[in-house]
């Protein structure tokens, strides 16, 4: 009989089992875990790598836009008519995000497009748009506005794709986009970064310009040095050359020297030697007093432009009036009251020779009309934005040799002009229509007056009427006048003058008027008066003169000023903050 043994079932039999049960519920539950946190990362990681891929084009397209400001040359000098700027019909055109909160605004300006690609990848590639803007100012302070306004009124227009005066700044936003990537939206990681580059747009004036005979014209008659000056060169009047040809040109300096300014290391001045103008080793070094003189040397290199538009050598008490008792004067050789001077190009003319007696007419043959890069004389001495020592005078910046002055002596007249410098060795022998007074009157404002009497010098102890500078009250501008001057100045006789504003040039010494908030300013456009430029009053920013030029020149509203010559560079570089940041245009 056969017997059948079964055998028990052990007891670790169903332990096993239950472990391999709950092993698995755990791997999977880390598995599930892992995925979960795998799937958590994997969108940040695409974020950073899009994040990362956009400021690296945000980045270039900063250093795009800085190079082609740097890049708008034409020989070495800057060049305005190549800067950036696409906006011909001056309505705006390209975007900026600024202000807190951000905003965003279009302005004149231009844009430059490019994009970047990683490893030859499609994918990994990045784009930037880069905006450039033009500002006289710095608009740093202004990032954080709470409005647009000052970025509106502010910003440089252009026109006909010209930028309408030479910027002092450029704003440049750089917007960096990429491509979708994930979940996330094709403006999520994209980055914005900017920075202001201040141009290197020195102001100084090359001084050195033509002393051309006042009424001729095509091209006009010219104090000339000749071929080859040197010590003993007599001068000549020739064909006025064009300006900067080195015979003809000349600096009225603070001591009222007449330099040869075609070669400055000749050291040569124009000195009366025996009734003759010739070029002689200057005594001095174009600076200091003028008055009393050193010597018979100094008082012969002296010229004080006087009255009637000559250069007189300086009488022994200073004066350059032309009275009972008139100082040799420059004039051109050959010339008379009515008929211009004589001359040829061969330099065959008669000398510019020193006369015995000046001629008394302002209009004559026998006077000059320097060009205002001549130089003011002594006048040029002051930057302290209002008159005052030495001369009293007030200097236009734009027109380096001309001053405020009351046109023909006539405080009746319509209209005031930018004339030439009139200057004297003894400065207290000025005439009264170019020295002005400032007297503060209340807060920032005060007035302007002349001292009017016939023939009044400045430092006469007689009787005179104060006469004050009058705006009109056109509120867009118009002609400054003058009118006696009242016990309670009305706002029109009112003028704030801004003088030095530590690093706000753009808005330093500007003379600024109560009743309009305009600013005075030469206008070369409006000439009522044969060859001098009208003052008015215009908009603070320059954008209004001159009036009848594409281009307009801010500095013809500086008076007494000194040159700006500021450090170019890109600076203040930052990140626009907010994911997402974009713009349209």
């Amino acid at each position: 009989m056969t017997r059948y043994c079964r055998r028990l079932a052990s007891a670790d039999d169903g332990f096993a089992m239950l472990f391999t049960l709950m092993f698995m519920f755990v791997l999977l539950a880390t598995s599930i875990a892992v995925a979960g946190v795998f799937l958590s990362q994997a969108r940040p990681t695409q974020y950073e790598k899009k994040f990362v891929r956009t400021g690296d084009a945000a980045e270039a397209g900063l250093q795009a836009g800085l190079g082609t400001l740097r890049n708008t040359q034409t020989s070495g000098q800057g060049d305005l008519t190549k800067l950036p700027c696409s906006d011909p019909a001056d309505q705006g055109g390209v975007s900026v995000v600024i202000g807190s909160p951000q905003q965003q605004v279009s302005l004149p300006g231009d844009q430059i497009s490019g994009s970047l690609t990683s490893n030859g990848q499609a994918a990994n590639t990045a784009a930037y748009r880069a905006v450039i803007v033009y500002f006289a100012s710095d608009p740093t302070s202004h990032e954080t506005d709470s409005t647009t306004s000052w970025w509106t009124s502010n910003a440089i227009p252009c026109r006909a794709g010209l930028v309408d005066r030479v910027p002092s700044y450029a704003f440049i936003q750089s917007f960096g986009s990429g491509s979708q990537l994930g979940g996330l939206t094709s403006t999520q990681a994209n980055r914005a970064v900017h920075g202001v580059y201040q141009f290197s747009a020195t102001n100084s004036n090359t001084v050195g310009g033509r002393i051309p005979e006042y009424g001729t014209s095509s091209p006009g008659m010219c104090m000339d040095a000749g071929a080859s000056p040197a010590v003993g060169s007599t001068l000549t009047l020739q064909p006025c050359l064009a300006l900067g040809t080195p015979r003809q040109t000349w600096q009225y300096r603070t001591d009222l020297s007449i330099f040869y300014g075609g070669d400055t290391t000749l050291n040569l001045c124009v000195q009366n030697v025996s009734s003759v103008a010739k070029l002689e080793p200057c005594t001095g070094s174009g600076s200091g007093a003028t008055y009393p003189y050193s010597g018979a040397t100094q008082q012969n290199q002296e010229w004080g432009y006087n009255d009637n538009g000559h250069f007189a050598m300086g009488l022994s008490n200073g004066d350059v009036t032309e009275g009972t008792s008139p100082g040799p004067c420059l004039q051109p050789g050959g010339a008379a009251n009515g008929a211009p001077g004589s001359g040829s190009p061969s330099n065959s003319g008669d000398p510019v020779v020193i006369a015995a007696t000046c001629d008394s007419n302002t209009t004559g043959y026998l006077a000059w009309n320097p060009d205002p890069q001549v130089g003011a004389g002594k006048a040029g001495g002051n930057t302290s934005g209002q008159p005052g020592a030495p001369t009293n005078q007030l200097v236009n910046y734009a027109e380096l040799g001309r001053c405020l002055d009351i046109t023909g002596q006539n405080v009746g007249a319509d209209h005031l002009i930018d004339y030439p410098c009139k200057q004297a060795p003894n400065s207290c022998l000025l005439t009264w229509n170019q020295v002005w007074y400032y007297t503060a009157v209340s807060g920032n404002y005060g007035t302007l007056a002349v001292q009017y009497a016939g023939g009044r010098k400045a430092c006469d102890s007689s009787s005179y009427t104060n006469y004050c500078l009058t705006a009109p009250s056109a509120p867009g501008g118009g002609w400054i006048t003058v009118s006696p001057c009242q016990a309670t100045p009305p706002d029109s006789q009112l003028w704030q003058t801004t003088g030095n504003i530590a690093g706000n040039y753009p808005n330093s010494f500007l003379v600024i008027s109560k009743l309009t908030g305009l600013c005075m300013a030469a206008d070369p456009s409006q000439q009522p008066t044969y060859l001098s430029s009208t003052i008015v009053t215009t908009a603070c920013d320059g954008s209004g003169v001159p009036s009848q030029a594409a281009v307009k020149n801010p500095l013809l509203l500086k008076w007494n000023a000194p040159a700006y010559n500021p450090t170019p560079g890109l600076g203040n570089i930052q990140e626009d903050s907010g994911s997402g940041l974009t713009h349209n245009g």
